[in-house]
């Protein structure tokens, strides 16, 4: 239906295309190849339009990859809207042929080479290509998908794949690459060529890898050639080789532009960690921050890399999994880095509510993770309640949410919270959620694991607010974490590593279970 003229409802063909495809926006990647273009041949025609393909994405998997749990999303396959499991190169193709403006795509199984030179001749469009390690890609096939896709701007291959140094030569023919991911596929001592991938390159703006066996004057080259241009990366504090040099210290020497870093594999020797920390903390013009388990031998040196005057510009930071966090660390951050927008310290045990005393200084904080942190107690709700402009706060994996009583009341005066998520926390009848209907009027969705009489809460909380998204999932139990552990994942001998590949897949883990309540 359409707009009323003179009382009378105008059909929807009457509708101008730009309104059409402006309703189609709102469609995912799948309906729009499986639904609308079978309708009639106008919507075909304006579902080709290439403002919808903008930020659509295609990924194929195969069955035995959807068997074992993997995917793009962390979602589960029935869930997924741009997921597509095609065990044929054919299906593959044909969906492709409906796709002429595809901007983004990943392949997640082996295709053959003629296919998948067949499928980039039909994409020319594309500006995003992740290829994973199971793709067996030559030399020739190679040539023949940079040269029919010649727009591609983000790049992500396994680093098996560069270590070739004709197929990394290859790069240098993408004129508009600014963004390469490499990731470490097969376990290897031989060193991926930074130096040759950037020579290559001279538009990239990032770098992302995870590869921990480099060379070390490689690694100095391409900081040293980018000072100026690189604005994001992904880096291993050190190389597994060379023992006495940390990234760190190469940012902070070269100044260099890096606006986001990420850090991988915590492995400074503690003779240097307060060198190193002190590095991170010149390091003026970050604006993000990621890192994981960072565990240094003296936790205190932490707090040097965000001393006030020193990352006064971060406006994301994560400090997931980091083990022995000191609530002086915490209780710094808040006085060092007024600009915060998001803070994630998930899995923090030693934290408690001293840590949260001057979070109200963070007036800009945003979005607040503090998934098992299960050192917090009595005020510690009380302390987040006073940031002002708190609109998503993450609760994940809370032993007893008793043990936030009686400041976990205070929930309520976030007037500006719009998203709650307690998934995998017990003991949720402590929230009070009976109050949420006359207080909480932002709150758009919640994520919650029901235990007990959880359900039958949840239920009546969606009746007095239809316009709340609710997700509810059952708890995991043991069967569920050793499925995890054997069939997805391979055995995991540490526990926290296990913790986090659950935190990451919990779809998965529930998602056959996984239900939204929104009415």
């Amino acid at each position: 239906m359409a707009e009323r003229k003179c009382g009378r409802v105008e059909p929807f063909e009457s509708l101008p295309d730009e309104i059409v495809i402006d309703i189609f926006s709102y469609f995912s990647t799948n309906e729009l190849t499986d639904i609308l273009q079978n309708v009639c041949r106008r919507w075909k025609r304006l579902a080709h339009d290439p403002t919808l393909w903008r930020d659509k994405e295609y990924i194929i998997v195969g069955r035995r990859m959807m068997e074992q749990g993997r995917n793009c999303c962390g979602v589960h396959f029935s869930e997924c809207v741009h997921c597509r499991c095609q065990q044929t190169d054919e299906e593959v193709l044909r969906s492709v042929g409906m796709m002429p403006q595809l901007r983004r795509l990943t392949i997640m199984r082996p295709i053959r080479g003629r296919v998948l030179r067949k499928l980039c001749i039909s994409c020319p469009n594309l500006t995003r290509l992740q290829i994973e390690s199971n793709q067996n890609v030559n030399f020739l096939t190679m040539k023949h998908i940079f040269q029919k896709c010649p727009k591609i701007q983000k790049l992500k291959l396994p680093a098996s794949m560069l270590r070739n140094w004709l197929l990394a030569g290859l790069l240098s023919t993408l004129e508009h690459l600014t963004c390469l991911v490499v990731f470490e596929d097969l376990w290897s001592m031989t060193p991926v060529r930074l130096r040759d991938l950037v020579d290559a390159c001279p538009q990239l703006e990032e770098i992302h890898t995870n590869c921990s066996y480099y060379n070390t004057r490689d690694m100095e080259y391409v900081l040293k050639a980018k000072k100026h241009s690189l604005t994001s990366a992904t880096l291993c504090w050190m190389s597994e080789v060379w023992q006495n040099w940390c990234v760190v210290t190469l940012l902070k020497q070269h100044n260099t532009s890096v606006r986001k870093l990420r850090l991988l594999h915590y492995n400074v020797p503690p003779e240097m960690e307060t060198e190193v920390f002190e590095a991170l903390g010149e390091l003026h013009n970050l604006q993000e921050l990621h890192a994981e388990r960072v565990s240094p031998l003296v936790p205190q040196v932490m707090s040097l890399a965000f001393k006030p005057g020193c990352l006064t510009q971060l406006r994301r930071l994560q400090l997931q999994g980091a083990a022995n966090l000191q609530n002086e660390t915490v209780l710094t951050i808040s006085q060092g880095c007024p600009n915060l927008c998001e803070l994630r310290l998930s899995k923090s045990a030693l934290i408690t509510d001293k840590a949260l005393g001057e979070i109200y200084l963070l007036k800009h904080l945003e979005i607040l993770e503090l998934s098992g942190c299960n050192g917090l107690g009595g005020t510690a709700i009380a302390h987040i309640a006073e940031v002002p402009v708190l609109h998503t706060l993450v609760l994940q994996h809370m032993r007893d949410l008793k043990k936030l009583l009686p400041s976990l009341r205070d929930i309520v005066d976030m007037g500006e919270l719009q998203f709650l998520d307690i998934l995998q926390s017990s003991n949720i009848e402590a929230v009070p959620f009976s109050e949420f209907p006359g207080k909480l009027l932002k709150l758009r969705e919640l994520r919650v694991t029901c235990d007990g009489q959880g359900e039958n809460v949840v239920t009546e909380l969606q009746h007095k607010m239809p316009h709340l998204k609710i997700f509810e999932t059952f708890r995991y139990t043991e069967e569920d974490l050793s499925a995890c552990r054997y069939q997805h994942w391979g055995y995991c001998t540490d526990e926290n590593e296990m913790t986090d590949r659950i935190c990451i897949y919990d779809n998965i883990l529930y998602g056959v279970s996984t239900r939204c309540c929104q009415k």
